[in-house]
């Protein structure tokens, strides 16, 4: 699994010249947190273009390998911190990252944060089941069972 959160600043080559392209920018998401939709990929001058998921050929451990043409829109939204709640509505914490499948670049997982001593003492926990809300963007976790990662 691939955390979004080390995408950030990850160098991104080319995967037919392999040369490098520039550095991960910003991650999208499609709004139901199931896959990355693309990435804003920096370039020169700080400019940024996005590479939607058809253009993205794999998540590295180094870099992030990109293999077609970029696209002239972005599609979805980039990754930001949730409201984390319980089935039964409570507020349980945010959501601070995701895991995703270097092919396939689906998410897996979602980190939650709890609080400050909490994650200190126990860590943060990471949760498989999981819905969103839309409209207001909360996440809410089917199970509160720890997961390693």
């Amino acid at each position: 699994m691939k955390s979004i959160r080390a995408l950030s600043f990850m160098p991104v080559v080319c995967a037919e010249t392999g040369k490098k392209i520039g550095r991960v920018k910003a991650v999208h998401a499609d709004k139901g947190l199931h896959c990355i939709t693309g990435l804003w990929i920096s370039g020169r001058l700080g400019k940024a273009t996005f590479y939607p998921k058809s253009s993205v050929f794999m998540l590295g451990k180094t870099a992030v390998m990109i293999s077609g043409e970029k696209a002239k829109g972005e599609t979805g939204e980039k990754f930001s911190l949730r409201r984390a709640m319980n089935a039964a509505g409570e507020w349980i914490g945010v959501v601070t990252n995701a895991y995703a499948d270097p092919e396939t670049l689906e998410i897996t997982r979602l980190e939650v944060s709890r609080d400050v001593f909490s994650d200190l003492a126990r860590g943060r926990r990471t949760c498989r089941l999981f819905t969103v809300n839309e409209e207001t963007r909360d996440v809410t976790i089917e199970e509160e069972r720890e997961d390693s990662v």
